[in-house]
């Protein structure tokens, strides 16, 4: 079949060549539809049921931001926010509710009088009376110091034209300058600095891959055809995935921006095998022949190389199809771009690659005694009697890095928090950092209380029982203890917080009277559109929502992964311990959605990985028509993901959204050299004996086994310039991976190979 293929390519190359043309034009067409996806919160969650906690934060550092000009001016600033039709009304240090005594009688309020910027002195005074007397100003508002405010705007509706939105917000904020150092956060910024780094990251890896190939096909081959065939092959497969992922209204994301290399660097090393062959072909007939038999005297070889391309191209497809089941979206996404990319660098260099080298003349002589006899070449020579005589030591090595993989990848930390994704010095990072530190968190985590379901139903409310409320009470102060909690807003709260300005002392009281007096209070609050407070306590009193607010205490960031589950746990524990035990508990918030994602992350791994290797090894199988075969083909991968989980143990390096591909990806390209080398080794076994069979496979796959290697991790290292840390992550791994499956095929192969030859024939004996 592959030899009739190839008799087409080579009798109507010009044909060929103008339906390949077509073809990539359609593509290309397509990607002007191409659009990019900014919010790294879509990585995990693909209904965007969090809309409604879409924000804008702003917040502003003086040393005294108590003096009429400054107050006036921010005023001034939240006005005009807050009349941009992509937000509702802000929480902010004027209109934060709070609660004042008058006379006998407790009454909300807000801490600016009427609302408005306070002008006189004494309005001032008052005004930073009420904000730095309230607990719960203090650390959503206004610094526990008093001197920073932040101004929380929630989002009407999601936002695709941050750009031109966040120029309007600039050209209103830039007059607090004068007064404020600012800080950013929210939707908006990370919006912004996330299309940055995508539209950097695109052009920058694709020209350093461009440029890497350019190099190496150059000194790989010393041929101008080398060089230009092989780049129209995978900047076609590029093409074609792009034009294909536009069609499918698949955005460039963290992920997707990665394809460029990946397929420009695995599409190579299909282009390197056909070239090898293309040129050991030329050097072995005369130019006569050369002439008498042109193109046909190509055909043997690309039959013969069709083959080991073919298979390998499959297995390195199964790699990436095994993405296909993931759970993430995005993870998909990659998976289709890649298949279709590398699917397309399959045909071509099968196909189009032949038809174009027709049309050239004989390959030069310097390019044919590179490839037949240069260092490279030279060196495989040196390398097999080497194996040979030290297989013992490389099987025993084999042995040690599984049993070292056993034990360190449990090890393997999980990191979903997509803002450790950008790089450290990054302004959304930055302002993120300042504000938890200097005001307080902004990451939510509620705790609803329900009554039980055997509660008197007579019109007592449950939780206007005053020893329920102490439990309540003392429970909130217990989590409010721990190092991950910085903030905590609830009914029992203000009732504390009321009798503290009624009596003079905190803490819940021994008679019901206040705690009724309190919830008539939220509910006058409420329909005056006082905000804040009608959340905590429903209106029968049979349920509460107590509010904390979380954070990373090491990083200063977000909490997710193990640490949020270590929360989780810790307060479902005191919760248990400190609460009544027919009590209804429950956790809630957008950020838990994230404590899923490790065990996502984990068990798409898994999955994957098991998929690629089932899908690798019936390949394997199928083409050798043998299981130990297959099961051969399995020896170098394994070896270059057990140096690979033990790096990722020793240096701590996480598993993330894109390190959680590599496993699969490694697995379905890193089988491609050892398919490549049992290819040449079984017909070298038809006239060769096992240890001359295994030193005539070395000497003539090496080269192309260590130069497509070469070319695909240049090509992968690439993404070390990448912007986001899993992308960097990614490249270091795969290309480890990668590397250690190269030098399985080359030494640990062979030596199993020889040591399972030698184990056969004594047993054979005895």
């Amino acid at each position: 079949m592959l030899k009739k293929f190839a008799q087409l390519s080579l009798r109507r190359p010009k044909t060929l060549i103008s339906i390949t043309l077509l073809i990539t034009l359609f593509f290309a067409y397509q990607i002007q539809y191409v659009e990019f996806e900014t919010d790294l919160e879509s990585l995990f969650i693909t209904e965007r049921a969090s809309e409604k906690y879409d924000n804008y934060m702003l917040v502003l550092e003086t040393e005294n931001p108590y003096e009429a000009e400054k107050l006036q001016l921010v005023y001034e600033v939240i006005q005009e926010l807050e009349a941009l039709d992509i937000f509702s009304a802000s929480v902010n240090p004027f209109t934060f509710t709070t609660f004042e005594k008058t006379g006998t009688r407790i009454r909300p309020a807000i801490p600016a009088p009427q609302g408005r910027a306070p002008e006189t002195p004494e309005e001032i005074a008052v005004f930073k009376e009420r904000l730095l007397n309230d607990p719960f100003a203090k650390g959503k508002v206004v610094s526990p110091d008093g001197n920073i405010f932040s101004i929380y705007l929630p989002q009407t509706r999601q936002v695709n034209e941050a750009a031109e939105y966040n120029q309007i917000i600039e050209d209103i904020i830039r007059p607090l300058d004068q007064y404020f150092t600012l800080y950013r956060i929210g939707s908006i910024p990370y919006t912004l600095q996330t299309t940055k780094h995508l539209t950097h990251d695109l052009s920058l890896l694709l020209s350093l891959a461009l440029l890497f190939m350019v190099v190496f096909f150059f000194f790989g081959f010393k041929s101008g055809r080398s060089v230009v065939l092989p780049l129209i092959v995978v900047l076609s497969g590029l093409i074609w995935s792009t034009g294909a992922m536009a069609m499918l209204n698949y955005p460039i994301s963290l992920l997707t921006v990665s394809l460029p290399p990946v397929i420009l660097a695995l599409g190579s090393s299909y282009t390197i095998h056909m070239l090898n062959q293309y040129v050991r072909d030329a050097v072995g007939i005369s130019e006569e022949q050369h002439r008498e038999l042109h193109p046909y005297w190509m055909l043997e070889g690309l039959s013969k190389i069709g083959k080991t391309i073919l298979i390998a191209g499959l297995t390195t497809l199964v790699g990436f199809i095994s993405l296909l089941f993931s759970q993430i979206e995005q993870i998909r996404h990659f998976g289709i771009g890649a298949i279709v990319g590398i699917g397309a660098s399959i045909l071509l260099s099968l196909f189009f690659l032949p038809a174009a080298l027709s049309l050239f003349p004989r390959p030069r002589k310097v390019t044919g005694e590179l490839v037949m006899a240069g260092h490279l070449t030279k060196g495989m020579a040196r390398i097999g009697p080497h194996v040979i005589r030290h297989y013992r030591i490389y099987i025993l090595l084999t042995f040690v890095l599984f049993v070292g993989m056993l034990f360190s990848y449990p090890q393997i930390e999980q990191k979903t928090d997509y803002l450790q994704y950008y790089p450290k010095d990054d302004p959304v990072i930055r302002d993120t950092r300042f504000l938890i530190q200097q005001v307080g968190s902004s990451q939510d985590m509620y705790v609803r209380l329900t009554a039980p379901e055997d509660a008197p139903k007579d019109g007592d409310s449950y939780f206007y029982d005053t020893d329920v409320l102490k439990k309540v009470m003392a429970f909130e102060e217990k989590i409010l203890s721990f190092s991950t909690v910085d903030y905590a807003a609830s009914f029992p709260g203000y009732v504390s917080f009321i009798n503290e300005i009624m009596s003079g002392e905190s803490g819940i009281p021994d008679t019901r009277g206040l705690v009724l007096l309190v919830s008539r209070i939220f509910s006058l609050a409420e329909q005056s559109g006082y905000e804040l407070v009608g959340s905590y306590v429903s209106d029968d009193g049979d349920e509460l929502r107590l509010s904390f607010n979380i954070f990373d205490d090491e990083t200063k960031l977000m909490l997710y992964d193990e640490d949020m589950k270590e929360l989780l746990a810790d307060v479902r524990a005191t919760a248990e311990e400190m609460l009544p035990a027919d009590m209804g508990v429950s956790l809630e918030g957008w950020s838990l959605e994230f404590t899923r994602l490790t065990d996502i992350l984990k068990q798409d791994q898994r999955n994957s990985t098991l998929l690629a290797v089932g899908g690798v090894l019936l390949i394997a199988v199928i083409s050798f028509l043998s299981l130990d075969f297959g099961l051969l083909t399995l020896i170098p991968l394994g070896f270059g993901l057990f140096v690979t989980y033990i790096s990722m143990a020793v240096f701590k390096i996480p598993m993330d959204i894109a390190s959680a591909m590599m496993s699969s990806i490694a697995i379905g390209v890193g089988v491609d050299d050892a398919i490549h080398f049992l290819i040449h080794y079984r017909r070298a076994r038809g006239r060769l004996n096992i240890r001359d069979s295994i030193l005539d496979t070395i000497m003539v796959t090496g080269r192309p086994i260590v130069l497509t290697t070469l070319g695909i991790v240049g090509g992968m290292i690439i993404l070390v310039f990448a912007s986001f840390r899993p992308i960097v992550s990614f490249g270091l791994l795969i290309s480890l991976a990668l590397g250690g499956a190269c030098l399985g095929t080359i030494i640990i192969l062979p030596s199993w190979i020889y040591g399972l030859s030698r184990l056969h024939k004594r047993r054979t004996v005895e």
